[in-house]
């Protein structure tokens, strides 16, 4: 008995390497922006304290659009266990996918529910730890 393959979509590949690129391409300049700051610090303390509130704004910023993604793989397991299979019904995919049925596909649909809460949790606590723990203790020591 073969398994059943639910085949990839070439045009849906084109498009995710394109966003790709073009998410890279937009986090690029912040980033090498920030390792410049970071790389070269001034020597004074105030200069030093706010370059560190700037690239805890800049990984902020830069972990917004990690949303989008964690609301599409939100809705991409709740599609699979209300469903039991995954990928769900008339689901494109990126590469040639194994079909899981029932309790398969419902433990594949609550492991991407899982992993979306992790990812959006931390996108969200990362920069806020950063400004209430390493600003605060930076301070202390300067």
């Amino acid at each position: 008995m073969h398994a059943e393959i639910q085949q990839r979509d070439r045009s849906l590949q084109r498009r995710v390497a394109v966003l790709a690129g073009l998410g890279f391409a937009a986090a690029l300049p912040m980033l090498l922006l920030l390792q410049a700051n970071l790389r070269n610090p001034t020597a004074n303390s105030a200069d030093l304290l706010a370059q560190i509130h700037y690239a805890i704004a800049a990984i902020a910023i830069v972990a917004l659009p990690m949303h989008w993604p964690v609301r599409w793989l939100w809705q991409l397991g709740r599609a699979t266990v209300r469903t039991e299979r995954f990928p769900p019904p008339d689901t494109r995919v990126v590469r040639d996918t194994p079909v899981l049925h029932a309790q398969a596909a419902r433990r594949r649909g609550r492991a991407l529910q899982a992993f979306a809460v992790l990812l959006s949790m931390t996108t969200l606590l990362v920069p806020l730890a950063l400004s209430w723990v390493v600003a605060p203790l930076v301070a202390q020591l300067l």
